[in-house]
């Protein structure tokens, strides 16, 4: 039993040590990058949804303006401008600002409203 082997030797640990660190930093820093992405992306998905609730609201109304305010806690700018092609058509742009401090557009078109019309037919 003198040339067997048992176990393995200090390089032989070393090395196998060595690889492991470097596969664990490797994935380390892959998930620290994807959890410093998201929490970028949060605020802005809120912001987001923020902006998707007011042009909701906004789109029930019969008559759009201008108008300002917060949702969520966050501010929120509409803007009702006609389309130039064609002045039946309106586009209504929210924009939310969000926690972060980056501003959300969301944009929607729609016809204008003949609701004044429809009840006289």
């Amino acid at each position: 039993m003198s040339g067997a082997r048992r176990g393995f030797s200090l390089v032989e640990v070393l090395v196998a040590m060595a690889m492991g660190s470097l596969v664990l930093g490797v994935v380390l820093s892959d998930v620290s990058s994807h959890v410093v992405r998201l929490a970028r992306v949060e605020p802005t998905y809120r912001a987001l949804m923020a902006a998707d609730a007011v042009l909701e609201r906004a789109m029930a109304k019969h008559s759009v303006s201008s108008e300002s305010g917060e949702e969520n806690g966050l501010p929120y700018a509409i803007e009702a401008q006609s389309v130039a092609a064609d002045t039946r058509v309106m586009e209504l742009k929210a924009t939310v600002t969000a926690a972060n401090g980056r501003p959300v557009r969301l944009s929607v078109y729609r016809l204008r409203s003949t609701m004044s019309n429809a009840g006289s037919d």
